[in-house]
């Protein structure tokens, strides 16, 4: 039997072997499932922090890009002619955008029309369990036909409270 805080320690087997590891525990003593148990929290809160930082950095980066584009637009505004500076070569060019400043007024002949088809997974559930199961009027018994492009899977979650 594997010792946990051995498995914790290396992540990476962890990661490679979980399934075998996990087999291994199914009849374990209660102390060794409550210590699964934490580092499934302390994994959680690893993605929380991650969640965070990716969040950091995402901010950072935005920040950044508005810094560049000041830059970038007061250095334009001291060139009026292409100029080199050290190893760089300024010059500017113009160029044209449209924006639209009340989406609102626009006329029809400027929309263009767009179509998002989206699965309405509860009504294909309804299908599967009710629509499915036909009723032979001869027997009166509930006969269970196909469907070749969908199916319910049927899960058990691990609720940690």
């Amino acid at each position: 039997m594997y010792d946990i805080d051995d498995y914790l320690n290396n992540e990476e087997e962890l990661e490679n072997d979980t399934n075998s590891f996990l087999q291994n525990w199914k009849d374990s003593p209660i102390s060794k499932i409550e210590k699964l148990l934490n580092f499934i929290k302390v994994l959680e809160y690893q993605n929380d922090n991650c969640e965070q930082e990716i969040k950091r950095i995402q901010d950072l980066k935005k920040s950044n890009e508005r810094k560049i584009k000041n830059i970038k637009g007061y250095i334009t505004s001291l060139i009026d002619k292409p100029t080199r500076i050290g190893v760089y070569s300024l010059s500017t060019r113009k160029s044209e955008s449209v924006e639209i400043l009340d989406e609102t007024k626009v006329p029809q002949e400027f929309l263009n029309e767009k179509i998002t088809l989206t699965i309405d997974k509860k009504r294909v559930k309804d299908f599967l369990e009710k629509d499915l199961n036909l009723i032979n009027e001869e027997t009166g018994e509930v006969e269970k036909t196909t469907c070749d492009w969908a199916k319910i899977n049927y899960n058990t979650n691990l609720i940690i409270k």
